[in-house]
């Protein structure tokens, strides 16, 4: 299977935080304290909690001279603040936890969950009355443990205030609840990697001011730098990062495309109501560098009139729906807000997302950016199951072909069984708007045992394992595909209370439940992944994470297409026990080739596609075939022409 990512970039515009509209009162650059310019300062680390509770009062902050994680697990990423280069100050929950060292949980100085806070110094705020707290993170989740907050969702990362020198704080704020944030990606200069702003009305009038900064989860890590309070802000709206519906799949087969539909949350966080607000969603062609081109080739607007401060307009779809219709192509989508004021932080109006047509592979991944397993209690059954949802709009004419994904850790599940199932979804009534277990049909299965040399590919790589189903209700034949079908391409690792979890490749990049919600405003379904662990199963699985599970389609051998010249494809050596080369010689250039290995009962036992070929030599590994005789199928755009071979060892 061709190796298909995305890339892409739009220019954002920024104003500096010292602009005329901004004043720094506390902090900024410059600010020992707020810069953390070579170790914590003024500020105090506090440990609260630990699953240890002998080992809460370790689960502190610290300084980091590299700005970043050093745990087992935290990878190569650092934050990219302004002042990174004099350290920042990190939670690194994975590090409390084991250590530094791999497979060591809980043997840390602090065993995870825990919970730690970090207190600024005392700061005078006398006549600010109104403030925002700005600083520059980097943040990784696993598992949050704070309490619900009232409006909120549950975070591992939120900050609380004081107006009389700790005496009593205010309720946590929730930080974010992203999987990763990181500051500054484009840019260098000191008002872009102040990414994040709290505002906080009321909160000042005193000089007995202090923040805190509160982690309270298990894994991975908080890293924040850069810290400052700035008089809060009359004009800022804000397209809200967290709630956005991007393309129904990052990757569509060019057979199967049909509209998607948009939504994307706004916010007044600012001191001023905003007057003629509108948000628009405009889609522009990708070239091969990754930059979009003008015209547009869709663009759809909603108008909000005036939008008052502190309000979020919620789950709103835009009316129309965008289907490619013409050749194959990348796009880029990019949400966009504007009003009558110029707004303080014009980089949050703006938010964008890649999404493609393929020849013949539906994925929601852009490539690895994490792995994934739930939390399987210590003595139960690890067993659990993920599965991308995909919507076959063409089905009468192909069939499934591969599935791919990304096995990690596979060194902990050496020699154990996974079941990789195709179903079909068949709901109870029309209006189904869950997929419940009882209404799946199982029409193409696979196992696959883990080797245990698997390695995690590179972030941005797509997954490790490719395998092609069987057809369960008609062993040897083509799995044949049906009409506006949903269907569930789904791994699943069932283990004994021996086993560990296994855990695989996955996306976090996307919130594909807001795909869902836009689809289901206007009436119609999308689903985007299921999960099953232990006997529960449900539909959305973690909802901001979908596993890297591409599926791969094509066309049905049509018996009255018609045939290529016999030496327009030759094959050797025949016998053959390791290699066959398969030379092609065709009169002009076919821009799409396939090439389906059966054997001799029928059943496809390999598959390759190529494009713009001509006169090109290919050599395909056949180690793996039984001894036996195989015909190899060669399809093009002009015509079809197929050869026996066989395989002797």
């Amino acid at each position: 299977m061709k190796k298909i990512f995305l890339t892409f970039s739009v220019a954002v515009l920024f104003i500096n935080l010292a602009a005329a509209q901004e004043k720094i009162l506390w902090g900024g650059p410059g600010s020992q304290d707020g810069e953390f310019d070579g170790g914590l300062n003024g500020w105090t680390a506090v440990g609260v909690s630990s699953t240890d509770p002998s080992k809460a009062s370790a689960a502190l902050w610290t300084w980091s001279e590299t700005a970043k994680s050093i745990g087992a697990y935290a990878g190569a990423t650092g934050l990219e603040s302004a002042s990174k280069t004099n350290g920042a100050a990190v939670f690194d929950s994975d590090y409390l936890d084991n250590g530094g060292k791999q497979g060591q949980f809980g043997k840390g100085t602090c065993p995870a969950p825990h919970a730690g806070d970090l207190i600024s110094p005392t700061i005078d705020l006398t006549g600010h009355n109104d403030v925002t707290l700005v600083f520059s993170q980097l943040f990784r989740n696993f598992r949050s443990n704070r309490p619900r907050l009232a409006g909120v969702a549950s975070a591992s990362t939120a900050i609380m205030y004081s107006r009389d020198n700790g005496a009593t704080w205010s309720d946590p704020i929730a930080i974010t609840v992203n999987e990763l944030t990181k500051s500054n990606q484009l840019s260098t200069t000191y008002s872009p990697t102040v990414v994040t702003r709290v505002q906080l009305p009321g909160a000042g009038g005193t000089s007995n001011f202090k923040v805190k900064f509160s982690f309270d989860g298990n894994y991975y890590f908080w890293v924040i730098d850069d810290v400052a309070i700035v008089p809060m802000e009359n004009n800022n709206l804000q397209a809200n990062q967290t709630f956005f519906a991007p393309a129904e799949n990052i990757f569509t087969p060019i057979s199967q495309t049909r509209e998607t539909y948009f939504l994307n949350d706004i916010s007044n966080i600012g001191k001023k109501a905003q007057t003629n607000v509108t948000h628009t969603m405009t889609i522009y062609p990708l070239n091969a560098s990754g930059q979009p081109v003008p015209p547009a080739v869709f663009t759809n607007e909603l108008k909000y009139g005036t939008v008052q401060p502190d309000t979020t307009i919620e789950n709103k779809t835009f009316p129309k729906g965008f289907e490619p219709t013409g050749p194959k192509s990348n796009y880029v989508g990019i949400y966009e807000l504007r009003s009558d004021s110029t707004d303080i932080e014009p980089w949050n109006n703006t938010l964008s997302f890649a999404f493609g047509v393929s020849d013949s592979t539906f994925a929601k991944d852009n490539g690895r950016t994490r792995s994934v397993a739930p939390v399987i209690a210590a003595g139960s059954t690890p067993t659990w199951g993920y599965g991308n949802v995909y919507y076959i709009k063409d089905g009468k004419n192909f069939q499934s072909s591969t599935v791919s994904f990304g096995i990690e850790g596979a060194v902990n599940n050496k020699d154990e069984n996974l079941d990789i199932l195709l179903y079909k979804w068949e709901p109870a009534d029309a209006e189904d708007k869950e997929i419940d277990e009882d209404e799946l049909t199982v029409v193409g299965d696979a196992s696959y045992k883990i080797k245990g040399t698997e390695a995690a590919v590179a972030n941005g790589s797509s997954g490790n394992v490719k395998i092609r189903f069987n057809n369960f209700l008609s062993a040897g034949q083509p799995i044949k595909l049906e009409d506006e079908t949903f269907y569930v391409v789904y791994v699943e690792h069932k283990g004994t209370s021996t086993d560990k979890p296994a855990f695989l490749s996955a996306y976090d990049r996307y919130n594909y439940a807001a795909v869902d919600l836009a689809f289901d405003s206007i009436g119609k379904r999308s689903f985007h992944s299921v999960i099953k662990i232990g006997d529960n199963f449900s539909t959305g699985g973690f909802s901001s994470i979908v596993p890297v599970i591409r599926w791969n389609i094509r066309s049905l051998v049509n018996s009255g297409e018609a045939l290529l010249p016999s030496n327009s494809v030759n094959i050797g050596p025949n016998p053959a026990s390791d290699l066959l080369n398969v030379k092609f010689n065709f009169e002009t250039q076919m821009s799409e080739v396939e090439l389906i290995v059966t054997d001799v009962n029928g059943r496809e036992v390999m598959e390759s596609n190529f494009r713009n070929i001509q006169n090109d030599n290919f050599s395909l590994d056949v180690s793996d075939l039984q001894s036996g005789l195989y015909n190899i199928l060669v399809r093009s755009e002009k015509g079809a022409v197929s050869k026996n071979f066989v395989i002797q060892k």
